[in-house]
């Protein structure tokens, strides 16, 4: 009977190393995502800062991001700016309460020339805030996560001292 109850054993270790693996992999696949994110809005961001044109816009509306468990309700700017005679519209990436802006306020707009529906408010806030959090995140997940992994495979597979 103590074979039988030693396979089990063995099988339940095996499980419980894929298990492991897996949610590693889920880790590491979720601080690349963010890094890639933070690569995106810093690439954009970059680009607009260096080669984009700028406008006088308006905060037309503050749209609402509703409730979660987490955080309350926050605002987002929208704002209209002119190029070229035509309008164009966007809403901010950020939001906050409470609001940053009021309707009717006027913000230096920065905007891609050949894609002019391309913008942001130009403040640092707005071009750099997501660029920086995702990719503080992903480096503090990326260590913590790696830097856990490392400590399991070099004590056999196990988080005790023993």
């Amino acid at each position: 009977m103590g074979a039988v109850w030693r396979a089990a054993d063995a099988a339940e270790g095996c499980w419980w190393h894929v298990r492991s693996g897996c949610l590693l992999l889920l880790l590491n696949l979720m601080w690349v995502a963010m890094l890639g994110a933070a690569y995106y809005y810093g690439r954009t961001s970059w680009a607009l800062s260096r080669g984009g044109s700028t406008a006088e816009g308006t905060v037309v509306a503050l749209k609402v991001s509703p409730a979660t468990q987490d955080s309350g309700v926050t605002y987002a700017p929208v704002v209209r700016y002119e190029v070229g005679g035509r309008a164009h519209t966007f809403t901010s990436n950020n939001s906050s309460n409470p609001p940053a802006y009021r309707v009717g306020e006027r913000v230096a707009v920065l905007y891609d020339p050949g894609y002019p529906t391309r913008a942001r408010i130009d403040n640092w806030w707005e071009l750099w805030l997501m660029p920086v959090l995702l990719g503080g995140a992903a480096v503090i997940v990326a260590v913590v996560v790696n830097g856990m992994a490392i400590r399991f495979a070099m004590r056999g597979g196990h988080f005790d001292e023993g």
